[in-house]
């Protein structure tokens, strides 16, 4: 009488498993990959159309003197503020249209300049009153400001040098 390990040995001995079971059927085969669609998404510049006007029309058509941050120099961001959100519609809309390459990076590179210079303004003016009780976050806001003109400029050159080098047409 054979033991139960003799006979499971003997199942699972590897001359005993047919052919489609043999040592090339457990290695991994590489898979082909399918090409990936360029084409940019479009719900991101929608988006981006909904809540600037949806921002367009609250700061215009409410009084925000109930907001307790707001300074007396609010109103005189708010041009700075309409300016941007009217051309980041004009860009989005305009990016829902434009095809991969120098025209987008060029309007990318526009809306990024113009919330460069808005953000610069914001920080120039500051017309926000953060202070809670002792401590002023102030100070923390303005470095958050700081790190957003920071990483404006660099999409902005990333932009520029995709306009510059990248070899599509207009």
């Amino acid at each position: 009488m054979t033991s139960r390990s003799k006979i499971t040995d003997d199942l699972w001995a590897k001359d005993s498993f047919p052919e489609k079971f043999s040592d090339d059927f457990w290695e991994s085969k590489p898979r082909k990959k399918r090409p990936k669609k360029t084409r940019p998404r479009k719900s991101p510049y929608l988006w981006s159309m909904i809540v600037s006007l949806g921002l367009y029309y609250a700061l215009n058509h409410y009084d925000l003197s109930f907001l307790s941050f707001f300074t007396p120099d609010w109103p005189k961001l708010l041009p700075w503020v309409n300016f941007t959100l009217g051309l980041g519609l004009v860009g989005n809309f305009l990016l829902l249209f434009a095809d991969e390459g120098r025209s987008r990076s060029f309007i990318k590179l526009a809306l990024n300049l113009a919330s460069l210079g808005f953000l610069f303004r914001v920080f120039q003016l500051f017309p926000f009153n953060f202070a809670l009780g002792t401590f002023d976050l102030g100070r923390p806001f303005r470095l958050a400001i700081l790190a957003g003109l920071l990483g404006l400029g660099v999409a902005s050159m990333v932009d520029l040098l995709k306009l510059i080098f990248n070899p599509k047409e207009l």
